[in-house]
Protein backbone atom coordinates (compact mmCIF):
# COMPACT_ATOMS: atom_id res chain seq x y z
CA UNK A 1 0.00 0.00 0.00
CA UNK A 2 1.22 3.69 -1.19
CA UNK A 3 -0.29 6.15 0.70
CA UNK A 4 1.47 9.79 0.07
CA UNK A 5 3.96 8.37 -2.39
CA UNK A 6 5.37 6.04 0.95
CA UNK A 7 5.51 2.65 1.12
CA UNK A 8 3.20 1.83 4.21
CA UNK A 9 2.11 -1.44 5.54
CA UNK A 10 -0.32 -2.35 8.11
CA UNK A 11 1.20 -4.36 10.79
CA UNK A 12 -1.32 -4.08 13.06
CA UNK A 13 -3.53 -6.45 11.50
CA UNK A 14 -1.01 -8.85 11.85
CA UNK A 15 -0.57 -8.71 15.47
CA UNK A 16 -4.53 -8.26 16.13
CA UNK A 17 -4.43 -12.19 17.10
CA UNK A 18 -1.54 -11.96 18.83
CA UNK A 19 -2.55 -8.94 20.80
CA UNK A 20 -6.14 -10.56 21.31
CA UNK A 21 -4.97 -13.89 22.62
CA UNK A 22 -2.59 -11.90 25.00
CA UNK A 23 -5.56 -10.19 26.21
CA UNK A 24 -7.50 -12.84 27.15
CA UNK A 25 -4.88 -15.27 28.64
CA UNK A 26 -4.62 -11.69 30.90
CA UNK A 27 -7.83 -11.77 31.70
CA UNK A 28 -7.59 -15.56 32.88
CA UNK A 29 -4.95 -14.90 34.21
CA UNK A 30 -6.69 -12.31 36.46
CA UNK A 31 -9.87 -14.27 37.21
CA UNK A 32 -8.26 -17.67 37.02
CA UNK A 33 -5.74 -19.87 39.16
CA UNK A 34 -5.34 -23.40 37.75
CA UNK A 35 -5.29 -26.17 40.16
CA UNK A 36 -2.19 -27.57 41.71
CA UNK A 37 -2.25 -30.41 40.03
CA UNK A 38 -2.25 -28.84 36.45
CA UNK A 39 1.30 -27.21 37.73
CA UNK A 40 3.77 -29.38 36.87
CA UNK A 41 7.20 -29.63 34.82
CA UNK A 42 5.30 -30.87 31.82
CA UNK A 43 5.39 -26.80 30.48
CA UNK A 44 8.40 -27.66 29.16
CA UNK A 45 6.72 -29.95 26.72
CA UNK A 46 5.45 -26.84 25.31
CA UNK A 47 8.70 -24.96 25.17
CA UNK A 48 9.35 -27.40 22.73
CA UNK A 49 7.19 -25.54 20.04
CA UNK A 50 9.34 -22.83 20.27
CA UNK A 51 12.07 -23.86 17.68
CA UNK A 52 9.09 -24.35 14.99
CA UNK A 53 8.26 -20.56 15.40
CA UNK A 54 11.80 -20.41 13.35
CA UNK A 55 10.52 -20.58 10.00
CA UNK A 56 14.06 -22.43 8.74
CA UNK A 57 13.54 -25.32 11.34
CA UNK A 58 9.87 -25.31 11.03
CA UNK A 59 10.35 -26.20 7.11
CA UNK A 60 12.90 -28.98 8.13
CA UNK A 61 10.30 -30.68 10.23
CA UNK A 62 7.54 -30.27 8.39
CA UNK A 63 8.44 -30.32 4.86
CA UNK A 64 6.17 -27.04 4.55
CA UNK A 65 6.58 -23.35 5.09
CA UNK A 66 4.72 -21.08 7.02
CA UNK A 67 4.03 -17.43 6.93
CA UNK A 68 4.89 -16.04 10.11
CA UNK A 69 2.48 -13.95 11.54
CA UNK A 70 -0.56 -14.50 9.56
CA UNK A 71 -0.24 -18.91 9.91
CA UNK A 72 -2.85 -19.90 12.55
CA UNK A 73 0.27 -22.76 13.33
CA UNK A 74 2.69 -19.73 14.65
CA UNK A 75 -0.04 -18.37 16.53
CA UNK A 76 -1.33 -21.30 18.13
CA UNK A 77 2.18 -22.45 19.14
CA UNK A 78 2.75 -18.90 20.93
CA UNK A 79 -0.62 -19.17 22.27
CA UNK A 80 0.42 -22.40 23.98
CA UNK A 81 4.30 -21.72 24.90
CA UNK A 82 2.29 -18.73 26.80
CA UNK A 83 -0.21 -20.36 28.84
CA UNK A 84 2.19 -22.75 29.22
CA UNK A 85 5.08 -20.49 30.97
CA UNK A 86 2.17 -18.45 33.22
CA UNK A 87 -0.15 -20.79 34.28
CA UNK A 88 1.43 -24.48 34.34
CA UNK A 89 4.86 -23.76 35.70
CA UNK A 90 4.97 -24.91 39.46
CA UNK A 91 5.84 -22.38 42.15
CA UNK A 92 9.52 -22.49 42.88
CA UNK A 93 10.85 -23.60 39.56
CA UNK A 94 14.31 -23.05 39.45
CA UNK A 95 14.47 -23.14 35.47
CA UNK A 96 12.17 -19.97 35.44
CA UNK A 97 12.99 -18.51 38.61
CA UNK A 98 16.42 -17.88 38.70
CA UNK A 99 18.64 -14.69 38.06
CA UNK A 100 18.69 -15.41 33.68
CA UNK A 101 15.05 -15.81 33.60
CA UNK A 102 14.55 -12.22 35.59
CA UNK A 103 17.27 -10.77 33.30
CA UNK A 104 15.24 -11.77 30.21
CA UNK A 105 11.85 -10.47 32.00
CA UNK A 106 13.50 -7.18 32.39
CA UNK A 107 14.97 -6.83 28.80
CA UNK A 108 11.71 -8.37 27.12
CA UNK A 109 10.10 -5.51 25.59
CA UNK A 110 13.38 -4.55 24.19
CA UNK A 111 13.52 -8.06 22.69
CA UNK A 112 9.83 -8.27 22.05
CA UNK A 113 10.53 -4.19 19.55
CA UNK A 114 13.82 -5.38 18.21
CA UNK A 115 13.80 -9.05 17.57
CA UNK A 116 11.83 -8.63 14.38
CA UNK A 117 14.12 -5.98 12.74
CA UNK A 118 16.92 -8.04 13.89
CA UNK A 119 15.21 -10.93 11.69
CA UNK A 120 15.06 -8.74 8.85
CA UNK A 121 18.53 -7.79 8.59
CA UNK A 122 19.42 -11.18 8.81
CA UNK A 123 17.70 -12.24 5.78
CA UNK A 124 19.25 -9.36 3.78
CA UNK A 125 22.61 -10.48 5.15
CA UNK A 126 21.84 -14.18 4.23
CA UNK A 127 22.55 -15.26 7.52
CA UNK A 128 19.37 -16.68 8.68
CA UNK A 129 19.41 -20.04 7.83
CA UNK A 130 19.08 -23.46 9.77
CA UNK A 131 20.06 -23.58 12.80
CA UNK A 132 23.96 -21.44 13.14
CA UNK A 133 21.40 -19.02 11.90
CA UNK A 134 18.86 -19.25 15.21
CA UNK A 135 22.26 -19.14 17.20
CA UNK A 136 22.84 -16.08 15.68
CA UNK A 137 19.61 -14.79 15.51
CA UNK A 138 19.15 -15.80 19.35
CA UNK A 139 22.32 -14.06 20.82
CA UNK A 140 22.19 -10.94 18.66
CA UNK A 141 18.73 -10.62 19.79
CA UNK A 142 19.56 -10.83 23.34
CA UNK A 143 22.85 -8.25 23.00
CA UNK A 144 20.86 -5.50 21.11
CA UNK A 145 17.81 -6.12 24.05
CA UNK A 146 20.50 -5.62 26.70
CA UNK A 147 22.26 -2.88 25.01
CA UNK A 148 18.70 -1.14 23.91
CA UNK A 149 17.21 -1.43 27.62
CA UNK A 150 20.60 0.14 29.65
CA UNK A 151 20.89 2.92 26.77
CA UNK A 152 17.21 3.76 26.11
CA UNK A 153 14.32 2.34 28.13
CA UNK A 154 16.01 2.53 31.42
CA UNK A 155 16.82 5.85 31.24
CA UNK A 156 13.38 7.17 29.20
CA UNK A 157 11.21 4.69 32.14
CA UNK A 158 13.00 6.65 34.83
CA UNK A 159 12.53 10.35 33.23
CA UNK A 160 8.83 9.38 32.49
CA UNK A 161 8.67 7.89 36.20
CA UNK A 162 10.25 11.36 37.49
CA UNK A 163 7.93 13.68 35.17
CA UNK A 164 5.03 12.05 36.30
CA UNK A 165 5.61 11.21 40.23
CA UNK A 166 3.32 13.01 42.49
CA UNK A 167 5.66 15.09 44.33
CA UNK A 168 6.51 16.89 41.08
CA UNK A 169 3.22 17.53 40.27
CA UNK A 170 2.16 18.73 44.15
CA UNK A 171 5.29 20.91 43.80
CA UNK A 172 3.86 22.54 40.62
CA UNK A 173 0.35 23.31 42.09
CA UNK A 174 1.56 24.53 45.01
CA UNK A 175 3.43 27.30 43.11
CA UNK A 176 0.95 27.56 40.16
CA UNK A 177 -2.18 27.99 43.23
CA UNK A 178 -2.84 31.24 44.71
CA UNK A 179 -3.19 31.56 48.40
Amino acid sequence: TTILGLSATFSIVKALPYFIVGSLLGILFRHWQPPARLQNNWYVAALLLLPLLYPAIFSIVTGQSHGMWLDPRVLGCVSIIFFAVVFLVPQGNPFIENSAGDKLGEISYSLYLLHYPLLLALKKAGLATGIPGLAIFLVLSVILAIISFYLVEAPLRKKIRTLCSPSTHSSRSRIARPE
